[in-house]
């Protein structure tokens, strides 16, 4: 019946498949030494390679030793391929930071996926069973988890690491490797209730089990199978959403258009910007319910001009018309001014700026043409242009008015996103700004009935 369960999660969930490479994580402790056990038989019935991975973290002096020479000489006893690596935790904890167990689940995770690239192995084992399952499910309760985080451990991340045992308890798995009198090494760390996960499984476990319910494993595994299920159909179902409100999608930059997003209910919005974070940063480590409240509250309030800096590098920023998501890094703002010939060409701020010369008759019909194109009068510019990005203070007139206004005014009245506005040139002659790149030209230079020679700026 053991074996049964879990050739059935590997079946109904393609764990594993024929020919597949698969390196088992074994740390020779009684799950992974008991994982190892089965997979080795499976893969006779299934005909896929199997190769054993094991990492010390060198915690435990020569205990740590002594579990990676069990491992493999358990491995060369059963002819079955071996790797192993090692790294000092707690020297990587001091250069890094993190908790001990954060610090050796990332050293791990990287010596099995190095591993796995280098021998050209497709699945990852890993040997969590239904009680670490109840155990997660728990934690994240304490911690006000939503649906995604109930989800518990995955049977499958990432199409690469896999959990074969993920529905078996801890007592079958004993029982297992007792009938089969098979050896396995204890790790008395597990035994210290010096971290959550262990006073969660020394401590509470035992308590609700005895007290509340002696099923609670099986229970809290429904939660997370449940859990799982559905939010794997909502994430489908948001996705679609956002690709519908969607004006611009890059690699590290999600533009969403706000009329549209905020017409659905708060649920699927922050489930959409969720997906926005997933897309620019790959991940949601650290991203928790206050963030989206952070940012519901926001778009509640209408907010404009306004920006969030959330952790992993992500920026949200609320302009008139869109929420941005992005994990770009913002411009440096050019100090100083540059002088721009005429005719010329000039890179400034990232844009490609070009200047020519022409005759009026070359203007005439043209118009303004396109935002990116601007026609000025030859004769109201000086002869030392120069190309600045804004600065507290500065002031424009704009084309049809008779007064100047403040640039953060008209960037107000135009709309301009509060996140743009650094990223704008800004051409100056006799010390005014007589063209905004891309949005607008001066009064003071504008075309008019003596005008004789034009200026024509193309910006890309």
């Amino acid at each position: 019946m053991f074996i049964k369960k879990i050739t059935q999660n590997i079946h109904r969930r393609c764990l594993i498949e024929k020919d597949d490479h698969v390196l088992a994580g074994v740390s020779g402790g009684p799950d992974s030494m008991c994982m190892l056990v089965v997979l080795r038989e499976l893969s006779q019935k299934i005909k896929y390679r199997l190769t054993v991975a094991h990492f010390n973290h060198m915690l435990r002096g020569e205990e740590s030793d002594g579990d990676a020479k069990f491992v493999k000489d358990h491995c060369s006893s059963l002819a079955i391929p071996f790797v192993g690596g090692e790294e000092d935790v707690s020297t990587w904890r001091k250069k890094h930071g993190g908790s001990r167990e954060e610090a050796a689940r990332t050293l791990r995770y990287r010596f099995f996926k190095e591993e796995a690239e280098r021998l050209s192995a497709n699945k990852i084992a890993l040997a969590h069973h239904a009680d670490d399952q109840a155990e997660t499910v728990l934690m994240r309760i304490l911690r006000g988890a939503g649906t995604g985080g109930l989800a518990g451990i995955l049977p499958v991340r990432n199409g690469l690491y896999i959990r074969p045992l993920l529905f078996v308890t801890q007592n079958e798995i004993h029982s297992y490797l007792k009938k089969n009198k098979l050896p396995f090494r204890e790790d008395r760390s597990n035994l210290e209730p010096d971290c959550l996960r262990n006073r969660v499984r020394l401590q509470l476990m035992p308590e609700l089990r005895e007290q509340y319910n002696p099923r609670i494993t099986g229970a809290l595994g429904r939660i997370a199978e449940i859990s799982r299920e559905e939010d794997e159909f909502l994430e489908e179902y948001t996705e679609g959403f956002l690709v519908n409100c969607l004006s611009e999608r890059k690699k590290d930059r999600i533009v969403i258009k706000r009329s549209l997003f905020i017409r659905f209910h708060p649920a699927i919005r922050r489930r959409m910007i969720r997906s926005a974070v997933k897309h620019v940063k790959s991940d949601l480590k650290r991203l928790s319910y206050a963030h989206m409240e952070d940012a519901m509250e926001l778009l509640e309030k209408e907010a404009v001009g306004k920006s969030l800096n959330w952790p992993g590098g992500i920026r949200v920023l609320f302009s008139y018309e869109t929420l941005t998501i992005t994990s770009e890094k913002k411009t440096a703002v050019m100090e100083g001014q540059t002088p721009f010939p005429i005719p010329g060409t000039l890179s400034f701020l990232g844009k490609k700026i070009i200047a020519q010369t022409a005759g009026v008759k070359e203007w005439e019909g043209r118009g303004r043409e396109i935002d990116t194109v601007a026609w000025l009068d030859r004769k109201k510019l000086s002869s030392e242009l120069v190309l600045k990005s804004r600065t507290p203070g500065d002031r424009f007139q704009p084309l049809g008015m008779s007064c100047e206004k403040k640039l953060k005014d008209f960037f107000i009245d135009r709309k301009i996103p509060a996140e743009e506005r650094d990223e704008l040139p800004l051409l100056v002659s006799n010390g005014k700004i007589v063209w905004i790149g891309g949005i607008e030209v001066s009064e003071l230079v504008k075309i008019d009935g003596n005008t004789e020679d034009v200026v024509r700026i193309l910006m890309k």
